[in-house]
C-alpha cells in the first residue's frame, strides 16, 4: 500500500544506480519522487527515516542544494525524506504543508520498512525553526513521534534583525520592483524572472526537438531548472513587503514559549559553526534547557551544509577511480 502516495522517476528525478555515460552522470542523484517529497534510499539496512528540512530560499530544492550532506547520510543507512518548501511569511502555513507531507509519506515507508524504524528530524537555519514548529503544539500534532531532532544553525532573527536597514532600503526597493513598470511588460523583478523562465522554456524546446544528446534532456536541463527554482519565492515575498507585511508569523516570542511548553522530541542535538554570524543555537538551547538537548560547534560556517562535493561519482571513475578517491577524501 502506498497510502495515497504516488511515486515518480521523471519530472527531473533520476532512480537509477548506475549512470549510463551516453544519457547522464548523475547530475540529478538517485531520488525517488514520493508525492511532494524526494526520498533517498539507502543501500544497506536501513536504520531510521530522517525527514529533512532545508533553510530558507535553498529549501525549495533541497534534493540538489543539500545533496551531499543527504547522500552521506543515506550511505550511513537511513532513509532520506526532504520535502521543498517555498518560504511565507505564516510560518504556521510552511508547517502545515510540511506536516501533511512527512505524515503521508512516514506512512508509506513504514509499510515498507517496518513500523519500528525511528523518526529523525533534521533541519538547517529556517528548517530547524520549522522542525521546532513542527515537534511543538504550535502547529498542531504529527501522526508519528520523533525520537530525536538535529536542528543545524538554528535562526529565528525578526526580519528587521536579520536584515540590516530593512525598512530604510528593502521595503523601498520591494515597492519599486513590484509596482507596474513604464513597459508593457510589467513590475520589473516579475519581468526580469520571466525572462529566466523563457530561457527554460526555449532550452526545452530545443530539448524536444530531438537534436541534443539524452543527457541534456535526462539530467542538464532538470539540473538547471531544480537549481533556479528557490527564485520562484522572490516576487511574492516582494509583494508581500511592498504590501507593508514585516514580519513572520507566530512571533519569536510565541514559538519560544510553545516550543518551551510543548517540544516533543525526546533527544535533541543542536549543531552550531564557528564561523557563523546568524546562530542562535544558544538561545533555542536555553528554551529546550529541560528537553534533554546537546550542543555540538563545528569547524565551518552558515552555508557549510550547503557544501558539495563537485567529484559526485560518475561513469568516468571507472578510469581514475584513485585519483577521484584521493581528491575527496
Amino acid at each position: 500500500s502506498t497510502s495515497g502516495v504516488r511515486t515518480s522517476s521523471s519530472s527531473g528525478v533520476s532512480t537509477s544506480s548506475s549512470p549510463n555515460l551516453f544519457t547522464g552522470i548523475g547530475l540529478l542523484g538517485e531520488w525517488q519522487q514520493m508525492s511532494d517529497a524526494y526520498v533517498l534510499r539507502p543501500k544497506v539496512p536501513a536504520k531510521s527515516i530522517v525527514l529533512f528540512v532545508g533553510g530558507a530560499f535553498v529549501g525549495a530544492a533541497p534534493q540538489q542544494w543539500y545533496r551531499y550532506l543527504m547522500e552521506e547520510l543515506a550511505k550511513d543507512g537511513h532513509v532520506v525524506v526532504t520535502t521543498p518548501y517555498q518560504l511565507d511569511f505564516d510560518y504556521n502555513k510552511i508547517c502545515l504543508e510540511l506536516s501533511n507531507t512527512h505524515n503521508s509519506i512516514v506512512q508509506s515507508l513504514r509499510e515498507e520498512y517496518g513500523v519500528e524504524l525511528p523518526i529523525v528530524g533534521i533541519g538547517h537555519s529556517c528548517g530547524s525553526l520549522l522542525q521546532t514548529m513542527l515537534s511543538s503544539n504550535i502547529t498542531g500534532s504529527e501522526s508519528f513521534e520523533r525520537v530525536a531532532n538535529i536542528l543545524i544553525s538554528f535562526n529565528n532573527k525578526p526580519i528587521k534583525d536579520a536584515i540590516p536597514a530593512f525598512e530604510q532600503l528593502v521595503t523601498p526597493a520591494a515597492i519599486r520592483l513590484t509596482s507596474p513598470s513604464s513597459s508593457a511588460e510589467g513590475p520589473i523583478l516579475r519581468s526580469a524572472l520571466g525572462s529566466i523562465q523563457s530561457g527554460l522554456i526555449d532550452a526545452q524546446r530545443l530539448a524536444n526537438t530531438g537534436l541534443m544528446p539524452p543527457i541534456y534532456e535526462n539530467e542538464i536541463l532538470p539540473f538547471v531548472k531544480q537549481a533556479l527554482s528557490p527564485l520562484d519565492q522572490i516576487p511574492g515575498l516582494f509583494e508581500r513587503i511592498a504590501d507593508g507585511v514585516s514580519e513572520f508569523s507566530p512571533s519569536t516570542p510565541d514559538i519560544q514559549q510553545s516550543a518551551k511548553e510543548t517540544y516533543r522530541a525526546s533527544n535533541t542535538l543542536l549543531v552550531k559553526f564557528k564561523e557563523d554570524s546568524i546562530d542562535e543555537t544558544e538561545i533555542i538551547s536555553s528554551v529546550l534547557e529541560s528537553k534533554g538537548s546537546q550542543v555540538a560547534t563545528l569547524r565551518g560556517t552558515h552555508v557549510t551544509p550547503c557544501i558539495q562535493d563537485v567529484l559526485f561519482e560518475t561513469p568516468l571513475d571507472l578510469f581514475t577511480p584513485s585519483f577521484v578517491k584521493a581528491v575527496r577524501e
